[in-house]
């Protein structure tokens, strides 16, 4: 099926982030997302979901944002697309 046809069907459904063994949801403030939860976010979350994580550490300037997410660099391998989004930052 053509993309607009699975669009007008809502059959296409984008996967949201969700968190699985931290008690903070990806709506919460990244802050409180902690290492796991940025990590989480590299590996398996959208645009928007490293947009958030990108406002919180530049726009916001959150320096507890870039240590978690210093750490989540240190955490993962070359080959992981989550350590691609994390040389973003």
């Amino acid at each position: 099926m053509k993309l607009a046809v699975l669009w007008q069907k809502k059959l296409w459904k984008i996967a949201m982030l969700k968190f699985r063994n931290i008690n903070v949801n990806p709506s919460d403030p990244v802050e409180q997302w902690g290492v796991e939860g940025i990590l989480c976010a590299f590996e398996r979350g959208s645009v928007e979901d490293w947009r958030k994580i990108w406002k919180s550490a530049f726009v916001e300037k959150s320096k507890k944002v870039m240590d978690d997410v210093s750490q989540v660099k240190e955490m993962l391998a070359e080959d992981d697309l989550g350590y691609a989004i994390s040389r973003l930052f």
